[in-house]
């Protein structure tokens, strides 16, 4: 490869021609990449379809070229230590091996495929393995510093939070988390597995609250902390099934068929599973139930769907089914996660339920993960952060199969990027860092870019980051083009499925749902729809009165419980307020850190506002087109949760004081504990207490 280069004249005399190679490799590679998507999009016939493979194309594109230049010029870039043509040839040939090792790890976890039979291996699959794998390893050889930590200064700094004092508090938790333990036992008669997971969940973030007299310093430790153990809880205590959260059995569904990548073996069990939700609906008996999780209840449910699932495989009743639409479709970054911990699953040989807990565990991490990066990246409103992450339907959210974690942590991570940009230095403006902010941005809004207006915080990058208007100018110009580039993730699908008639709408709505027809009626009747928009936010949407609905509620789990202590059955206004009133308390004296109060202003109080507004304009009315019957006098299907994937941005700007106020440790403290009870005091009622013995 080195001396082909060498003698088409790319290099010479030991160095490396950066504009021939610039101009030659990437119209290569672009073009054949281009005529592979143009053969894709007349074999699919989707024009959604073929902007997605045109994206992941460009990506790889980009991220190619990026790694040739950088290791062919010995930019800093290595791999195993070796730069310049033979670190490239190290890192394709590791990428290759890469792809070959997980494609047969995957045969080896498949029900029917086998590693040892040539004809179940499957090229496609092993491409996109090998793609996946390479750019892992470009950017890893980078030595991208995002994610880099210092050990020793984070054994220091822990280090200075213990002393006597602590070490009081800490076993004053203890105690207490054993005495409320205790009580639960004897009050609810609950198992002993469900209070000894409980308690450890309780006992471990007081501890790490409490020995953590400078609380200020270590916000991401705390919240992963609580959120982890907690989160952990509900994976484990919610039973093996579908029909607990917001359509998790589609979200089931997809997130298997992502695991194989390609050729799914989805067992008659799997299918099963996928439809549990509907049949419970539908009030038929599936040996569980949504109310109560006796002991012996849920151990006959996990032995029935494993002994199911193993004479499946046994009689190879397998469902071989091929998905490109998913592949296609940005929706499938947000399955990543629950998709990986079914393939370890499956890896492992573990059982079936264990491997659906598997799922759950790997989507929570990876929420967990993301907002922890965010709360330490931040320079700004980290203890909002915090709060807004914990907030419990967020952590019920991760620990069940859906994508909305995927989007909450994602845009709050890009978001804390963006900020580190805007506020945390004065130093002017690091591309790389916007870039990585839009990047990463772009990984959660995939999933429902319906979100895309929120791209517009980006405008708020203050004058004084640029050097001077031209590049303020390719600032401006390079977020309007990724604005419209994630408008048009969006719009597509829209305008060529739903405008032209060939997407009639969520059947789910009603007879009465027709995507065509109700966009015509907001086309010509404008006015009718803003007031039917304007009566839906301020009764419903935006009512404080309806808090718990997107702060507290457990889906299709809340309000059944034996013990039903939640903020709603008290039906109370003034209650409902507290959740709020504590949230926004938070978010406008967490003004202390950074200089983010330095650039307050109300021209920026303005454009979030309209950012604010525009975004839920847009979600309802999405909804309305596609889940709602034509001309109907309110928004079907637009729930209250719609609010937390931006709630916390939106926050942190709209509530941005000109001046510093700020919270002492002490009070730091306080707020970290309300979090942490009112987290799992809603764990215990609306989970852990249906676990009676």
């Amino acid at each position: 490869m080195v001396g082909g280069l060498r003698d088409a004249g790319y290099i010479e005399s030991g160095r490396f021609d950066t504009r021939r190679f610039t101009v030659f490799v990437p119209s290569l590679i672009i073009g054949v990449f281009a005529c592979f998507a143009v053969l894709k999009l007349l074999s699919v016939g989707k024009v959604s379809h073929a902007f997605v493979l045109l994206t992941y194309s460009t990506l790889v594109c980009v991220i190619s070229i990026a790694t040739f230049k950088a290791f062919l010029e010995k930019q800093g870039a290595s791999f195993f230590g070796v730069k310049g043509p033979r670190g490239l040839i190290y890192l394709l040939l590791s990428s290759v091996l890469s792809g070959v090792a997980l494609e047969a790890l995957t045969l080896f976890g498949a029900p029917l495929g086998s590693p040892l039979v040539p004809a179940d291996w499957g090229i496609k699959r092993v491409l996109i393995f090998a793609l996946l794998s390479f750019m892992a390893l470009a950017w890893l050889s980078r030595g991208h510093k995002l994610f880099q930590v210092n050990p020793d200064s984070l054994i220091s700094k822990f280090k200075g939070e213990i002393n006597k004092r602590s070490v009081v508090l800490a076993v004053c938790a203890l105690l207490a988390a054993a005495m409320v333990c205790c009580w639960l036992a004897l009050t609810f008669t609950l198992s002993f597995t469900s209070v000894a997971l409980f308690g450890i969940a309780v006992v471990f973030p007081l501890t790490v609250i409490a020995c953590s007299l400078r609380a200020s310093q270590i916000p991401e430790w705390i919240f992963m902390s609580i959120a982890l153990p907690i989160g952990l809880v509900l994976c484990v205590a919610i039973p093996p099934m579908t029909g607990v959260s917001w359509d998790d059995q589609i979200h089931y569904k997809n997130a298997l068929n992502l695991s194989y990548v390609t050729s799914p073996e989805i067992t008659n069990e799997e299918q099963k599973m996928s439809e549990m939700a509907i049949r419970l609906a539908l009030g038929e008996d599936e040996g569980i139930n949504r109310e109560m999780w006796p002991v012996d209840v849920r151990r006959d449910f996990e032995s029935r769907i494993n002994d199911s699932q193993l004479v499946d495989i046994k009689d190879a009743r397998i469902f071989k089914q091929y998905y490109p639409d998913q592949l296609l479709s940005f929706a499938s970054l947000g399955y990543i996660p629950a998709a990986i911990g079914l393939w370890i699953g499956r890896l492992l040989h573990i059982s079936f339920a264990a491997t659906v807990v598997l799922g759950r565990v790997a989507n929570l991490f990876a929420y967990c993960l993301a907002c922890f990066w965010a709360i330490r990246i931040s320079p700004v409103k980290k203890v909002l952060f915090v709060v807004a992450s914990l907030i419990p339907e967020n952590i019920f959210l991760a620990a069940n199969y859906s994508y909305d974690p995927w989007l909450t942590s994602m845009v709050l991570l890009g978001t804390a990027i963006l900020f580190r940009e805007m506020w945390g230095d004065d130093n002017p403006i690091a591309f790389s860092g916007v870039i990585s902010a839009a990047f990463v941005m772009f990984l959660g809004l995939g999933v429902k870019a319906v979100y895309f207006p929120i791209i517009g915080i980006f405008f708020l990058m203050p004058v004084n980051k640029f050097v001077n208007k031209r590049q303020r100018a390719q600032y401006y110009l390079l977020v309007i083009l990724f604005g419209l580039f994630v408008l048009a993730s969006f719009a597509l699908p829209f305008l060529f499925d739903v405008g032209t008639g060939a997407a009639p709408g969520d059947q789910r709505g009603g007879s009465g749902v027709n995507s065509s027809g109700q966009l015509s009626f907001i086309l010509n009747n404008p006015i009718q729809y803003a007031g039917i928009l304007e009566s839906f936010f301020v009764t419903t949407f935006f009512n404080p009165g309806n808090s718990s609905g997107y702060l507290f509620s457990f889906a299709y789990l809340a309000g059944d419980s034996p013990v039903d202590l939640s903020i709603a059955s008290l039906n109370n206004p003034a209650v409902n307020l507290v959740p709020v009133l504590f949230l926004i308390g938070v978010a406008i004296f967490d003004n202390e850190d950074g200089e983010a109060w330095r650039h307050a202003n109300k021209g920026s109080t303005i454009w979030t506002s309209i950012i604010y507004l525009g975004t839920y304009i847009l979600v309802a009315t999405a909804l309305y087109v596609s889940f709602t019957p034509v001309g109907h006098g309110t928004v079907n299907g637009c729930q209250l949760r719609y609010q937390l994937p931006i709630l916390a941005p939106m926050l942190a700007l709209l509530l941005n004081y000109g001046k510093p106020l700020g919270f002492k440790d002490g009070t730091k403290k306080a707020i970290y504990l309300s979090s942490l009870l009112c987290l799992s005091f809603w764990t215990f009622v609306f989970v852990v207490s249906r676990c009676v013995a």
